[in-house]
C-alpha cells in the first residue's frame, strides 16, 4: 500500500526525461503507459569537454543544463542530478539505443538525429493595423517597475480597454508555452476589432523587475492593480470601458481586484476557478489521473494522500513554515523511510511556494459575490485542469444575476482553449493551433456589445 501511494505522489512531481549524444540535435519520445512524451538534446564539444542540456517543450522545459555528460567507446552518458534523472546508451550510425532512468524507474529510450519543431501558424505577424507600444508602469507598494505591451486601434474607434491577467507559474507578456503565444494572438484579435489589450510580463519575468518565486495571487493582484492605475492616467482613454480577462490563475485574481474597484466594468473569465483552491486541486489531480488510465482504488488513495496535506493548509491557523513544518510530519507519519528526505523536501517546496499556497486557501465565489458587473466565463470541454461543469456552475451561482452574463462550455477545447483530442497536457505542444477562433470570435463580440451600451459602473 504504501509503495503505491509512494507512486501516486510522484507521478505528478515535475518529471523530466532525457537522453543525448555527441556533438549536436537528438530527439526521441518517452513512452510510459499512455503517455507520450516529446525530448531533445543538444550536445556541444568545448575544448575537452562535452555540454549537454535537455529540452522537454510539453513540460515547458527549455535547454536545461546537464549536471554531468560524457562519451566514450560509443557509450553516451548524461545526468541531471537536480531531478533524479540518467541517462546512457549505444551510439549506432544515426541512433542512440539507451536507457533513461527516473527516481530508480527504467525506460527504454531511442534518439534520433534532430530537434523537435512544430508550426505556429496563427501567431501574430506585422505589419499590424493597430499600435503596439512599449509601456512600463510602477508598483508602488513593492518597488518595482513593470514592463508591457499596450495595443492600441490605429483606424477604428476603441470601444474599450482590457488587461490580460495570466495563469499560474511566470507568465511573459505573450503567455508565451510550448511555442505558443496566446495572449499576443488574443491581443492582435481584440485590437484588430476596435479593442485595446494592455498585456504585461509578471514580476520577475521577461523586462519586469522583482521576484516571481515570492509571488501570491494578494502581490499578483496589486501587480494589476498598477496596470489598472496606468491606464486610468492616460487621458485618451477617459471613459472608456475597462475590463480584465483572466486565464485560469489570472480568473481569481481579476475577480478579486474587480470586487473592490468601481475603474472596473466587465470581467472576461477563461477556465477560471469557481471551486475553492483545495477542491479544485483535488478535483484536477482526480481528472488527470483517471484520463491518464489509473484505476479508482489509485485515485481514491491519492485523493485521500493529498487531502489530508491540504487541509493542513487551510484548516490550521499556522504560517508557511509551521505549514511545512506539519506537512513533514504528514507525510513522515505515513511513509516513514519510504519516503526519502530528498523527495519529502522536492514536495515541500512545490507546496510551499507563495503562489500554490494562496491558490490552495483561495475561494474565488467571495470575490464573486460582491461583483455588480457583467462576466463572461468561458471554459473547454475537455479542461483537465479546471473541469467545466463544476467550476463555471460554481461561478454562476455565485455572481449576482447580471443580464449580460454569459456562462458557456466550448466543445472539444482543452484548458488552453485549443481544440484537442483528450484535453491531457501532453497534448499542449503537439497542437498546431494556438486557440481557438470560436474562443476568439466570442470575447470580442461579448466586450463589444458590452462596450456598445456603454456600461460603466
Amino acid at each position: 500500500m504504501k509503495k503505491q501511494l509512494l507512486y501516486y505522489l510522484f507521478f505528478f512531481l515535475p518529471t523530466v526525461v532525457l537522453a543525448q549524444d555527441i556533438s549536436g540535435n537528438w530527439k526521441g519520445s518517452l513512452v510510459f503507459g499512455p503517455q507520450k512524451i516529446e525530448l531533445s538534446f543538444g550536445v556541444l564539444q568545448e575544448d575537452n569537454n562535452l555540454l549537454g542540456h535537455m529540452s522537454i517543450p510539453a513540460q515547458g522545459l527549455n535547454k536545461v543544463a546537464a549536471t554531468e555528460t560524457s562519451f566514450s567507446d560509443g557509450l553516451f552518458k548524461i545526468t541531471f542530478s537536480a531531478f533524479n534523472i540518467s541517462y546512457e546508451g549505444l551510439l549506432a550510425n544515426d541512433s542512440i539505443q539507451g536507457t533513461f532512468i527516473q527516481n530508480g524507474f527504467k525506460i527504454p529510450l531511442v534518439l534520433s538525429r534532430g530537434s523537435i519543431q512544430k508550426k505556429r501558424p496563427q501567431t501574430p505577424t506585422a505589419p499590424f493595423n493597430y499600435s503596439p507600444e512599449e509601456i512600463v508602469f510602477v508598483n508602488d507598494k513593492a518597488q518595482i517597475k513593470l514592463s508591457g505591451t499596450l495595443s492600441i486601434p490605429l483606424d477604428i474607434p476603441l470601444k474599450a480597454l482590457v488587461i490580460i491577467v495570466s495563469g499560474s507559474g511566470p507568465q511573459d507578456r505573450d503567455g508565451s508555452m510550448f511555442d505558443h503565444k496566446p495572449y499576443k494572438l488574443l491581443a492582435h484579435s481584440l485590437a484588430n476589432n476596435g479593442i485595446g489589450v494592455l498585456r504585461y510580463d509578471e514580476r520577475g519575468v521577461g523586462a519586469s523587475e522583482g521576484d516571481f518565486n515570492t509571488a501570491s495571487i494578494e502581490t499578483l493582484e496589486e501587480d494589476l492593480k498598477a496596470a489598472v492605475f496606468f491606464l486610468k492616467q492616460r487621458k485618451e482613454f477617459t471613459g472608456v470601458p475597462m475590463g480584465l480577462i483572466g486565464h485560469s490563475l489570472g480568473g481569481i485574481i481579476a475577480p478579486k481586484l474587480a470586487s473592490h474597484h468601481e475603474e472596473i466594468d466587465f470581467l472576461v473569465l477563461l477556465a477560471a476557478p469557481g471551486l475553492s483552491g483545495d477542491l479544485l486541486m483535488l478535483q484536477q489531480k482526480a481528472d488527470l489521473e483517471r484520463k491518464m488510465g489509473l484505476s479508482e482504488p489509485q485515485v481514491s488513495q491519492g485523493q485521500e494522500l493529498m487531502r489530508g496535506i491540504y487541509d493542513i493548509v487551510v484548516g490550521k491557523n499556522l504560517n508557511t513554515s509551521q505549514t511545512l513544518k506539519a506537512i513533514d510530519r504528514y507525510l513522515v507519519d505515513i511513509y516513514g523511510e519510504l519516503l526519502p528526505e530528498n523527495q519529502r523536501k522536492q514536495l515541500l517546496q512545490q507546496i510551499g511556494s507563495p503562489e500554490i499556497m494562496s491558490l490552495i486557501r483561495s475561494e474565488n465565489s467571495a470575490y464573486l459575490e460582491s461583483l455588480s458587473i457583467p462576466v463572461l466565463a468561458l471554459n473547454g470541454s475537455l479542461d483537465v485542469q479546471v473541469a467545466a461543469s463544476d467550476n463555471l456552475t460554481a461561478i454562476e451561482k455565485a455572481l449576482p444575476a447580471h443580464p449580460k452574463h454569459r456562462f458557456e462550455t466550448l466543445a472539444g477545447l482543452n484548458h488552453l482553449f485549443q481544440e484537442a483530442g483528450t484535453g491531457l497536457p501532453n497534448e499542449y505542444f503537439n497542437i498546431e493551433q494556438t486557440l481557438s477562433p470560436r474562443l476568439l470570435a466570442i470575447i470580442q463580440e461579448w466586450i463589444s456589445d458590452v462596450a456598445l451600451e456603454k456600461i460603466v459602473f
